[in-house]
């Protein structure tokens, strides 16, 4: 479907349809200029506290390694943040040198195509002054989301609360 501004900005309709143009390729680089640098700075940061880390993971790999080579006893305990600081390291060093940012790139591209995805994923809230804009997506949404509640609803409930508050009272109940 066409909107009526859409239609207004045709070239037979408006005589400034290449300024338009012009002006919206400008927003576009503009756009995609602030992007990129947040990407960098992300990555940038990345890598920083892939550094700061490393280094201290390093450093209590090394205590670790000489109290052993020493004939001191390690506990088994440390083990734990032997592995679990091996595996964030890794993953951290995947995304500031890998293709960590490649791959999470084209599973966004995934879920954005996937029409299940975007009800699943992007749906606003109803008060949104863009919800009406999801109508392609609404119908999926309710279909497979008819009986998911809100968070309130199920927790903490073993307080006494109870949802929805008094002040929270249901259409038609009364």
């Amino acid at each position: 479907r066409i909107s009526p501004v859409h239609h207004l900005h045709s070239s037979e309709m408006w005589p400034f349809s290449s300024v338009v143009s012009s002006i919206k390729e400008e927003q576009m680089k503009i756009m995609m200029l602030q992007r990129e640098i947040q990407m960098a700075v992300n990555v940038a940061r990345a890598r920083d506290t892939l550094q700061w880390v490393g280094g201290l993971y390093s450093a209590f790999l090394s205590s670790v390694a000489l109290r052993a080579a020493s004939g001191g006893s390690v506990p088994g305990l440390v083990v734990l943040p032997m592995v679990a600081g091996g595996f964030f390291l890794s993953n951290l060093a995947d995304m500031a040198y890998g293709t960590k940012m490649v791959r999470v790139r084209k599973e966004a591209e995934r879920i954005l195509s996937d029409p299940s995805q975007r009800a699943r994923l992007f749906v606003p809230p109803k008060q949104a002054p863009f919800y009406g804009m999801y109508e392609p997506e609404l119908a999926t949404d309710e279909k497979f989301h008819a009986e998911v509640n809100a968070v309130g609803s199920y927790w903490p409930s073993f307080l006494g609360l109870e949802w929805p508050m008094p002040s929270e009272a249901k259409p038609g109940a009364e």
